[in-house]
C-alpha cells in the first residue's frame, strides 16, 4: 500500500499505480491512482445505538477536487467512480501541495449536496511523484488511438 507498483493487466498490459485507503468511523474510502485512471469507492458507516457499527453499502462518487499549487481547485466529473487521467490531472498529482504535512482530497458522491474531504498519506503523495512523472497522453491516456491495423 501507498508505494508505486507494477500491475499486469492481461488485456491492457502493464501500467504503474498507487493504491490508497482511508477508514474513519463515519465513512470508508479505497483508492486506486493509476497512469490512465483513477477509481475510488466509499462506503458510509452506520453507528447502531448499542455501538455496533456496519456499512451501508457503497455511494457512487461523481466527483473528484484536486487541489493545485496556486490554491485552487482542479474538479473532475465522472460517475461510478472511475475517473480518466489527463495532462491536466498527471500534473495536479504528481507535484501535489502538503498543507502541514497533510494532503487532502475531496469527493463527491451522487445525492451529496457537497465535498467529502479525504486525506491521503503522506506515502501515497510521494507515489503520485513516481506515478505521473513524465505522463504521456500517447502512451498513458485511456482514449488511445487505435492501431493501424484496426482503422
Amino acid at each position: 500500500m501507498s508505494k508505486p507498483l507494477i500491475i499486469e493487466n492481461p488485456i491492457k498490459g502493464e501500467t504503474l499505480a498507487v493504491f490508497d485507503r482511508n477508514y474513519n468511523k463515519t465513512f470508508r474510502v479505497a483508492s486506486y491512482f493509476g497512469r490512465s485512471e483513477i477509481r475510488i469507492s466509499e462506503q458510509l458507516i452506520f453507528q447502531g445505538r448499542l455501538g455496533g457499527r456496519s456499512t451501508t453499502g457503497s455511494n457512487d462518487v461523481t466527483s473528484l477536487a484536486l487541489l493545485l499549487n496556486d490554491g485552487s481547485y482542479l474538479v473532475v466529473n465522472r460517475c461510478d467512480g472511475v475517473f480518466d487521467v489527463n495532462k491536466a490531472v498527471a500534473n495536479a498529482l504528481s507535484d501535489y501541495p502538503m498543507i502541514n504535512g497533510k494532503a487532502f482530497i475531496m469527493i463527491s458522491s451522487y445525492g451529496s449536496t457537497g465535498l467529502r474531504i479525504n486525506e491521503i498519506g503522506k506515502e501515497t503523495v510521494n507515489a503520485w511523484k513516481t506515478v505521473y512523472k513524465n505522463w504521456d497522453q500517447t502512451k498513458d491516456s485511456i482514449i488511445k488511438e487505435l492501431l493501424p491495423e484496426f482503422k
